[in-house]
């Protein structure tokens, strides 16, 4: 890339580990891992596992660095960080160094700043590679190989009505879903939904259900009792033809974090039609790079509705009126979406995206 950015990645384990550093390092193999040169300009990448704001090493690290020429990369991928803890951490720094020396790296497009860079980082990875990782031939953790579907096959009979994949139910949305498919969709449908183990969230709809819903758990599709997995190469063909509709529930719901993950990848990769308990302006992100959403068949104004309890109750009500019809109804609303879900699947097949050489390039030249 002729890069004089010397990546200097942090001691401390628990900041240093991430999508980020592994780009980082097959892309600059060159980089000096562990000490500053003078010759170049030098950034402490700080890419932490879990909660940044109250970690006692990070700003160590800091105070270890303040006195030199260095500036810190910030860089959190795979959860987007959320505002108010992005202020608080500023607030921490303020008093130990200059923060335009600390930069952002975000997958919350939402986060504005002079010194905040953020893209949509599972979108683009997987427009790097996606095929021979999502569809190899080798078996996944949860003992199976991840194939590809083939266009005929889309006009087989499908019995079952909705497909969704929930791990952790301690997210409002998901707990919410979690009620609505043990009072409502148990019938013809296919969710999963894993554990639960964090605070009580709140109960947007107390009339869903009014069942003992932690003796329900673990319910399960593919993952036979193993509960920690990697998500991003567990594609089981079958459950996907034999379902009609895609429901996504995304990292992000309540916060103002506009993130796409590796989630919505499913029901592109594998021909769906998809509804999305995300949050607000999420399909207006997707249409942005010509993605195609399903406007003609049904409502799609809870991507639009900025209160999170009127955006669950908006697709609570779409999935309440589509489940409505019956199973040879719903096979017939498939297959009237189903150009569009080649349409998506060809669009992503075609793309490839990468920010990160202009960001480091920007990076380089606002020094």
């Amino acid at each position: 890339m002729g890069s004089i950015l010397n990546f200097i990645f942090s001691e401390c384990d628990t900041l240093n580990c991430g999508p980020f550093r592994n780009y980082i390092q097959s892309h600059l193999p060159n980089c000096n891992e562990s000490e500053i040169d003078l010759t170049n300009k030098n950034l402490i990448l700080v890419e932490p596992v879990g909660e940044l704001d109250d970690n006692s090493c990070f700003y160590d690290i800091v105070k270890k660095y303040k006195d030199t020429d260095v500036k810190f990369l910030f860089c959190i991928l795979g959860d987007p960080p959320i505002s108010y803890k992005m202020k608080r951490i500023k607030n921490n720094l303020k008093g130990l160094i200059d923060l335009n020396r600390v930069i952002f790296l975000s997958s919350n497009i939402n986060l504005k700043g002079k010194t905040i860079f953020s893209f949509d980082y599972f979108l683009e990875e997987s427009t790097w590679d996606m095929y021979s990782h999502f569809f190899g031939s080798y078996v996944n953790e949860l003992n199976y190989v991840s194939e590809d579907i083939k266009l005929d096959e889309l006009d087989a009979f499908r019995d079952n009505k909705f497909l969704s994949f929930n791990r952790n139910v301690d997210k409002i949305h998901r707990f919410n879903l979690l009620h609505l498919y043990l009072g409502h969709l148990k019938k013809e449908s296919l969710f999963s939904f894993l554990h639960f183990d964090g605070e009580m969230p709140i109960q947007y709809v107390k009339k869903d259900t009014d069942v003992d819903w932690k003796s329900k758990l673990p319910i399960e599709l593919d993952t036979d009792g193993q509960l920690g997995f990697r998500t991003t190469d567990t594609y089981k063909k079958e459950l996907f033809l034999d379902t009609c509709i895609h429901i996504v529930t995304e990292t992000s719901f309540e916060e103002n974090e506009l993130f796409i993950s590796e989630k919505i990848l499913k029901p592109i990769l594998m021909y769906q039609p998809f509804i999305v308990l995300g949050p607000v302006g999420y399909l207006k992100r997707l249409k942005s790079y010509g993605f195609k959403t399903f406007s003609d068949f049904w409502d799609e104004s809870y991507d639009d509705i900025k209160s999170p309890r009127k955006r669950y109750k908006k697709v609570r009500e779409l999935i309440l009126s589509l489940n409505e019809m019956s199973i040879e109804e719903m096979n017939e609303l498939y297959q009237k979406t189903k150009e569009i879900c080649i349409f998506n699947r060809q669009l992503h097949q075609s793309m490839y995206i990468n920010s990160i050489p202009k960001i480091l390039e920007r990076i380089e030249n606002e020094w």
